[in-house]
Parts: C-alpha cells; sequence; structure tokens
C-alpha cells in the first residue's frame, strides 16, 4: 500500500508545481520564466521542485504532455457520443470554439508557447509534431469514415483536410493571443461549420 501512497502523493506535488507555473508560462514565456519566478510562485523549494523535475525544460514539457493528454481525452469522450460523422465534425468544433473562447487565453498562450519551444528544441518538436499527428488521425478517421458512409464526397483526401482543419485552428488560437482584435469567435465558428459541410457534404 506504501507505494500507491507515494505516488499519489507525488502526482499531487507536481500537480501543485505544474498548477503554479502555468499562468508564467503563459504570461511571462518559456524562456523569460526562471525557476526563481517558479519557487516563489509555488511555495516550494528549489531543491523540492528539482526532486520531481529535473529542470524548467523538463517541466514545461510535462505541462504540455499532460494539458494536450487532456484536451485529447475530451475530444474522443464528446465526439463518441454522436453516430454521423458530420456531427462529429460539428461537435469537435463546438468544444475547440468554446476553449478558444471559455477557458482563457492562458491555454491558448501556453500551446502558442510550447509551439515557439518547439521550434528551438528537439525534444518538443517530436512531443508537438506526436500531438498534433494524433489529432490529425482521429479527424481524418471521421472523415474516411464519412465517405465510407455516403455522407461525404467521395473524392476527398481525409488526411490533407484533417490537417488543414487542425491548420486553421492552430491559426485561429494564435490569432486570440498575439493580437487585439475584437473577433467574434461563435460567428467564426458558424463560418468554420459552414465553410465545412459546403467542402465535404455530398
Amino acid at each position: 500500500m506504501s507505494p500507491k501512497v507515494s505516488d499519489e502523493h507525488k502526482m499531487m506535488m507536481q500537480d501543485k508545481i505544474l498548477s503554479a507555473s502555468r499562468t508564467l508560462f503563459s504570461k511571462k514565456g518559456y524562456h523569460e520564466t526562471s525557476m526563481d519566478d517558479i519557487v516563489k510562485v509555488s511555495g516550494f523549494s528549489k531543491g523540492a521542485i528539482y526532486g520531481y523535475f529535473k529542470s524548467k525544460e523538463e517541466l514545461f514539457f510535462e505541462l504540455q504532455k499532460r494539458n494536450a493528454a487532456m484536451s485529447l481525452d475530451g475530444l474522443k469522450s464528446l465526439i463518441a457520443q454522436e453516430k454521423t460523422a458530420i456531427a462529429k465534425l460539428e461537435k469537435a468544433a463546438d468544444l475547440v470554439f468554446a476553449s478558444i473562447c471559455e477557458v482563457s487565453e492562458e491555454v491558448c498562450r501556453m500551446d502558442l508557447e510550447f509551439q515557439l519551444a518547439s521550434s528551438r528544441m528537439p525534444n518538443m518538436r517530436k512531443e508537438f509534431k506526436k500531438q498534433q499527428m494524433i489529432i490529425i488521425k482521429l479527424l481524418s478517421d471521421i472523415i474516411a469514415n464519412g465517405i465510407e458512409a455516403g455522407e461525404f464526397k467521395t473524392d476527398l483526401d481525409a488526411d490533407n483536410i484533417a490537417t488543414i482543419l487542425v491548420g486553421t485552428i492552430g491559426g485561429l488560437s494564435n490569432l486570440l493571443v498575439t493580437t487585439d482584435m475584437k473577433l467574434d469567435w461563435d460567428k467564426i465558428k458558424d463560418a468554420f461549420v459552414s465553410t465545412i459541410r459546403d467542402g465535404i457534404m455530398r
């Protein structure tokens, strides 16, 4: 029983450190956030933090992995409730735009910060690619199933369309945190879904 308690305690401590770090990374950025900043905000000593994470890079890496896993699990759970391919895509759009509009800019800023770090750090680039490919594969399978079921046009390239969808959503998310544009996200979502429908429905 002791190892289980120990694992639970370790996870709880890690969660506290990660939670304190999230706001720092989203506001100051990865490179401008120091371990001293994390110590101050988290209330943990530097030695305690290093007991759970070997470096700032590992801490940031773990934070993004957990965020991505949580988002993916939520997406899979939501679309599993729908029967048709177009309903699954629309539900995915609902979740994504709700995340952009309702969760907070903090999540979008973290994603952008991870993208920037991925452009310079090979291990983060590998993880970012992995995350993107999982989502692309998920959407591609939905589109392929829609083609097979007769919902969508037969000449569609499921992989390329899925890639376009992921890239478009990523661009919209970045637009939120890199500009002060006042955007009507409900109308943008409606236009996004309408464009998908017009482009792929039979």
